[in-house]
């Protein structure tokens, strides 16, 4: 990917925050989203929704700010 492109240097980062979604820390799943939130694509839409029933109120709640961002960067309907 060309550099402009990629002003942050999060290309591909998709899937290893995807992964991280099952991380047994709350924290590191809140940063995971954060980073899909940037990174993710139409293939990280359902963790992301998954991540809406999270036991950790800080997780359910960032997943929610995160499908917001996804609906609107990826053009979702």
């Amino acid at each position: 990917m060309p550099e402009g492109r990629d002003p942050l240097g999060v290309a591909g980062a998709g899937e290893g925050a995807a992964r991280l979604l099952r991380h047994e820390l709350p924290r590191v799943r809140v940063q995971a989203l954060r980073c899909l939130a940037v990174s993710g694509d139409v293939e990280h839409v359902d963790g992301v929704r998954r991540a809406l029933d999270d036991p950790h109120p800080d997780v359910a709640a960032r997943a929610g700010l995160v499908l917001e961002v996804l609906h609107r960067r990826l053009d979702l309907r």
